[in-house]
């Protein structure tokens, strides 16, 4: 005869599988990790970040869906509380879904054994659980499902307010769905006691093409579509490399050949509200910024369609604006792009150049071009732009030389600068902007290099390059450069544009861009720069340098028969790393 169960044993097993049935497999990830769909779960339930004042600084929030899947989940940011009474409110706090884009090709030069590309679905889009740019606020990427046995992301930002007292603060963050427990998590933030500056010490120039959003944006609001493209840019510290695109060009000759009165109007009411920071709404203007209308080497109207006296009297003309409104500091020519890629005769450069600085010599100090050092332009150039891969010959282990370390220092003494860029050239092992990298932080270590390297700016070519195809469904926009988000940071927001239906998913409707996992990493590298250079002004660079060198130490290597050792890199791999420099170097600030 069987025995019963006792009652009491009954009631308990009911519980626990009821108990299972009920809760959410729920975990935190730092910003620096990449999270795959089937990436394996882990039991950490309190999310750290530490971060200064002015600094935006995040972390992910896990949740998998289980045997079975959920639905209606959404995430509840709380205020984290601190010293004194004092409060990071929960307005301070952004939550994005992150999204999975399909590479159905890995990038070029995948088979490198220690950084391999891979096809399958990487997270980069970041669907705000609100919109961002309607006063209104309406729901766009939460409340969300999550599939069976998938993971699904949870992106929060957390901006540390100027004014509040350093110290530990902390808070509880809520996760729901439906027939499901809640799950809590527990935030800690460290602020610590300097500012990230409101004003930017770093020279960027990102592009934005203006043509491409008309093909996911409605016409009528186009105008406004823009302006909150260019806006999400300044918020994440990056300035626009062609600000004067629409401008018309305001040199005309008269029939005796000379250069007429220009009117400036149109000019200055492109730069001047961005300069001042009015445009933006912050206050906070462009640290640098593009001159326009002059390219010295390339094929355009003034380079190759007035004489070279009237070229001159144009550079004479614009250096005494540029000065009377007090901007010849800050302004940069980006000279003919990549000229040796594009075939471009260094001497045409050179040619043009000259005409500028017998203008004005006070074109000193301005010509950029996207190249690295050439002889040629030895002394005509004043800011350096090589991509990454032709700097210091690390990529061709020597063969090809290049200048690097030691020429540049050379360089500086004369008042030269270093700036570096990122293309479809950035293969593994360094650090690009690939999508389909299992390391969470390339962008971020790259603006590491950038500091160790001495450069003063990095530059990267387009944010909106989508080309003929819909990056949310195909993140190859450049086939036959083959790299997986090259030429963009920027999803479409809407899909009401010229190629409609063509663009966002279906929830997805904002008058202006979705942000990448990318375009964060670039903004958190960017402000750890300049935490860099805040620690160098305090305890010396070669202190700073010692710290960084435990995550960087140069910016790529060269891979032997295809191999380059792992356990060697050039930068680090691990993102507990990248945090432990950040806690060290704060410290030379704050102790």
């Amino acid at each position: 005869m069987k025995r019963k169960a006792p009652l009491i044993l009954v009631i308990g097993i009911l519980i626990f599988f009821s108990a299972c049935k009920d809760s959410m497999k729920v975990w935190i990830e730092p910003s620096t990790e990449r999270v795959m769909q089937f990436s394996a779960s882990k039991k950490t339930y309190l999310a750290e970040i530490c971060a200064a004042h002015n600094d935006y600084e995040s972390f992910q929030i896990v949740i998998n869906g289980g045997a079975n899947g959920l639905s209606n989940v959404n995430v509840t940011a709380g205020d984290l509380a601190g010293p004194g009474g004092a409060v990071i409110p929960s307005a301070n706090i952004t939550l994005y879904r992150e999204f999975y884009v399909h590479a159905a090709k890995p990038s070029f030069l995948y088979g490198v054994v220690g950084d391999l590309r891979l096809p399958g679905n990487y997270p980069d889009p970041l669907i705000p659980f609100t919109d961002p740019y309607d006063p209104a606020h309406p729901a766009v990427g939460a409340p969300f499902k999550v599939d069976k046995f998938k993971n699904q992301p949870v992106w929060v930002e957390v901006y540390i307010p100027e004014g509040i007292p350093a110290g530990l603060y902390s808070g509880k963050f809520t996760v729901t769905a439906d027939n499901v427990k809640p799950a809590e998590i527990d935030v800690k933030a460290t602020v610590w006691n300097f500012s990230i500056p409101e004003q930017r010490t770093i020279s960027t120039a990102f592009g934005l093409y203006y043509s491409t959003e008309e093909k996911f944006h409605a016409a009528a609001t186009l105008s406004e579509t823009l302006y909150n493209y260019e806006l999400e840019l300044h918020r994440h510290r990056l300035d626009v490399t062609r600000i004067t695109s629409f401008a018309t060009n305001p040199f005309k000759f008269g029939g005796d050949g000379h250069l007429l009165a220009v009117d400036w109007s149109e000019y200055d009411s492109i730069m001047e509200s961005r300069l001042n920071g009015s445009y933006y709404g912050d206050g906070t203007g462009m640290y640098k910024f593009n001159a326009g209308f002059f390219r010295p080497g390339s094929s355009g109207a003034l380079e190759t369609k007035i004489t070279d006296d009237q070229y001159k009297e144009a550079a004479a003309e614009f250096a005494r604006h540029l000065k009377e409104k007090g901007w010849m500091n800050r302004v940069y020519v980006y000279c003919q792009d990549e000229p040796f890629w594009n075939n471009v005769p260094y001497e045409d450069l050179a040619h043009d150049i000259k005409l500028m600085l017998e203008a004005d010599p006070d074109w000193k100090g301005a010509f950029m071009v996207t190249n690295w050092w050439v002889k040629e332009l030895d002394g005509l150039i004043d800011i350096w732009c090589p991509e990454v891969t032709k700097y210091e010959g690390w990529l061709t282990a020597g063969i090809l030389n290049f200048a690097g370390r030691e020429e540049y220092d050379a360089m500086r003494l004369r008042g030269d600068q270093l700036w570096f860029y990122v293309c479809n050239a950035t293969i593994p092992p360094y650090a690009g902007y690939d999508i389909d990298t299992m390391v969470g932080f390339e962008p971020r270590i790259m603006m590491w290099g950038a500091w160790y390297e001495k450069a003063t700016g990095f530059l990267y070519w387009s944010t909106t390059a989508w080309k003929e195809v819909n990056p949310w469904e195909d993140p190859l926009a450049y086939p036959e450069f083959s790299r997986n988000g090259d030429g963009f940071l920027f999803y479409p927001g809407d899909h009401n544009g010229t190629a409609a239906p063509v663009g966002s998913p279906e929830e997805v409707s904002m008058n202006g861009p979705v942000t990448s996992i990318r375009l964060k990493q670039t903004r958190d590298g960017l402000e750890d720069w300049e935490m860099f250079k805040i620690a160098a002004g305090i305890a010396g660079e070669n202190a700073v340098k010692e710290a960084v060198s435990k995550a960087y130490t140069k910016l790529g290597t060269a891979p032997v028969l295809g191999i380059w050792n792992p356990l060697s890199p050039p930068w680090t791999r691990n993102g507990k790393v990248i945090d432990e420099v950040r806690k060290e170097v704060a410290a030379l600030i704050t102790e």
